[in-house]
């Protein structure tokens, strides 16, 4: 059901009453400090259509904000210091005030002459300055613009990063990525990220914009990202211009390599899907110069039984030094069988079905260390106290 009432428009969701609350573009772009707009919008849902004069206080435009009465002082001193912006800016013209209430010409009806406007809802505003991390007025003002790119029958908006960020004035794209996550994790935006760099008419790779809009929407943002990614040949392999996505490939490789060194376990499809992204990584961007390739070395694993994490030697020399043991060991350049509990008969009749007829003559360093750890095992599911030495 919906009714017209106010300068908004009330939708009935069971038993919530929600507002959709009509804000001026040029207001969202003004030069107006984020506490001043995020005041603005609290004065635009205390407005009344049926009215020429909109009254409020400081706690009513905290309780449009925050959904509750009880402000502490920082905060009110903040939207008593931004209700004096907005009456210098001449945003609001005052008729009368008296020991903090406020009566004031109303400009907050919408009307098509006076340009374009963006609808932002009553929940989404208390939803984002509840948030608990973050400067909840330049996010609820980061929302409103990002909802006033939103194409209105599509439901979707295409601008990138750079571009948010210029017309914003934001000081980093990291800003724009950390405000994104808060309203992805809120559930106020849901955004596609397709990880696909196609080449440009210069052959530069540029990497296919993100495709966003509200979370309520997804399944038309999903359904509109993949119209056009399907509509480049991606999908079907026809546009010789789809490159590997160097971005996402570099993302993958970083971690895994922190994972490593930090003793963390792969699984072994993942490990061979990874390499191979490098592969393709290494063999599209080695034809540009001063392009930093992925040491393909990092991917010397030690493979455990199917299905099993991978298990990584995490000591520089360790995993070399492991293999040379064996090799010296099973030919007798060293001697543990009196030192040693697993120089018995059930240990080397392990050791020969693990080695399955390899010889460790001209046996590789990596295959050497697949016996070692595979025996280590065996020692330790048999209760045997002693390790294999390095």
């Amino acid at each position: 059901m919906i009714m017209e009432k106010h300068n908004l428009i009330y939708n009935l969701k069971g038993d919530d009453l929600f507002m959709k609350i009509f804000i001026k573009n040029d207001v969202i772009e003004s030069n107006l400090s984020n506490d001043a707009f995020a005041t603005y919008v609290a004065i635009s849902c205390l407005s009344n259509v049926e009215m020429d004069y909109v009254l409020f206080n400081s706690r009513q435009i905290g309780y449009a904000l925050y959904g509750k009465l009880a402000l502490d002082k920082r905060k009110l001193d903040r939207i008593k210091k931004s209700i004096s912006e907005l009456i210098l800016s001449e945003c609001i013209e005052v008729i009368e005030e008296e020991k903090g209430d406020y009566i004031i010409k109303n400009k907050f009806t919408v009307d098509g002459s006076d340009g374009m406007f963006t609808i932002i809802q009553s929940e989404e505003v208390k939803a984002i300055m509840n948030i608990k991390k973050g400067d909840n007025e330049s996010l609820l003002r980061y929302f409103t613009f990002i909802i006033s790119t939103i194409h209105g029958e599509k439901k979707v908006g295409w601008w990138t990063i750079d571009q948010l960020r210029e017309k914003l004035n934001i000081g980093s794209n990291n800003t724009i990525i950390a405000y994104n996550k808060l309203l992805e994790d809120a559930k106020l935006i849901y955004i596609h990220r397709p990880n696909i760099t196609v080449n440009d008419e210069f052959g530069t790779p540029k990497r296919i914009s993100n495709t966003y809009g509200r979370y309520g929407d997804r399944g038309r943002v999903i359904n509109s990202s993949n119209e056009y990614i399907n509509s480049l040949g991606v999908f079907n392999g026809e546009n010789n211009n789809v490159i590997v996505d160097g971005r996402s490939i570099s993302a993958k490789y970083n971690a895994y390599v922190r994972g490593i060194k930090n003793g963390k376990e792969y699984d072994i499809k993942y490990v061979e899907e990874l390499r191979l992204l490098c592969e393709q990584y290494n063999a599209y961007y080695e034809k540009f110069a001063g392009a930093k390739l992925k040491d393909m070395s990092v991917f010397d694993v030690i493979p455990q039984e199917d299905d099993e994490p991978i298990i990584y030697f995490n000591k520089p020399n360790q995993k070399r030094l492991t293999a040379k043991f064996v090799k010296d060991w099973a030919n007798g350049v060293v001697d543990n069988t009196n030192k040693y509990s697993f120089g018995s008969m059930e240990f080397l009749k392990e050791l020969s079905r693990v080695m399955n007829g390899k010889s460790f003559n001209n046996i590789e360093d990596k295959d050497a260390t697949v016996v070692y750890t595979r025996m280590n095992n065996w020692i330790k599911d048999n209760d045997i106290e002693e390790d294999l030495p390095y």
